[in-house]
């Protein structure tokens, strides 16, 4: 089996918690890709998942880090014959991302799968050697999202670097936030809005599913990302360990433990 994380209508690929400041060696992502099965007749299957790392040793150069990451379906697969087919998958790597704005990655580990198909026969449990590689940055995910969303239609656009609420963003977005887009007279702000502007302003591939249903369900799963994922276990739970704001520099853990029982209510439609 092998993954294919590809951009095209892939709008959450950006939409990872934000990669934690250099200040801690913490950090946690969101992932979500098309899954190919290597069984003939399997048609591309989706899976959503989170990855959390720590960096051991940073110099110059670059950072090495740990990771682990689960993934669970989200849209299954359709098979030949009839039927469908999921798969989670578990994964611990080691991971090595050269320094810079924009860096280079890659990483080795083991990578455990259980795959199951409903109208057949088939359950396979497997594992083995995964391996990777990939480009990316540190800034704002929101903004990086609506960038590869540019790019996936070849718009070509100016970069405006500024700080949240500074003057420049202010004038923008009323609420002071990143990103907002100028496009001559029209101002846009919030990710989504700007993303679904520019699928239907410019021509290009479209970054939505072509179907009614797969388009509600791509912005079901955007809209349960935003509104539940990133702020429940995101900022409110993660955050508060990785910047602890608590007496004497410590987590506020009565806070942190307060939305566990939201987390857990989060998590359960990931199976």
């Amino acid at each position: 089996m092998r993954f294919n994380f590809a951009l095209a209508g892939l709008l959450l690929a950006g939409l990872t918690a934000p990669v934690l400041a250099a200040e801690s060696p913490l950090y946690i992502g969101l992932k979500i890709g098309t899954l190919e099965a290597d069984f003939a007749g399997f048609g591309k299957a989706t899976n959503l998942g989170v990855m959390l790392g720590y960096d051991l040793h940073h110099d110059q150069n670059g950072t090495f880090a740990i990771e682990t990451e689960f993934t669970t379906t989200i849209s299954d697969g359709s098979v030949a014959g009839g039927g469908a087919w999921d798969a989670d998958t578990i994964a611990a790597t080691a991971a090595y991302r050269t320094a810079g704005s924009a860096y280079v990655k890659a990483k080795i580990g083991i990578l455990r799968q259980d795959l199951n198909r409903s109208g057949g026969t088939l359950n396979a449990d497997d594992s083995g050697i995964a391996y990777g590689a990939g480009v990316g940055a540190p800034p704002s995910t929101y903004t990086w999202t609506a960038r590869m969303g540019l790019a996936e239609k070849g718009v070509k656009y100016t970069m405006q670097e500024a700080a949240p609420h500074t003057p420049e963003i202010l004038a923008l977005h009323p609420f002071g936030r990143v990103p907002a887009l100028r496009d001559g007279d029209i101002e846009i702000f919030e990710t989504s809005a700007i993303l679904r502007y520019v699928d239907e302003a410019f021509p290009g591939p479209s970054l939505v599913p072509g179907t009614v249903r797969d388009r509600a369900r791509c912005e079901q799963w955007v809209s349960a990302i935003n509104a539940y994922i990133d702020g429940t276990m995101v900022r409110r739970y993660v955050l508060q360990y990785v910047f602890p704001k608590g007496t004497g520099g410590q987590p506020d853990r009565e806070r942190a433990a307060a939305v566990l029982d939201v987390q857990h209510q989060c998590v359960e439609p990931f199976g």
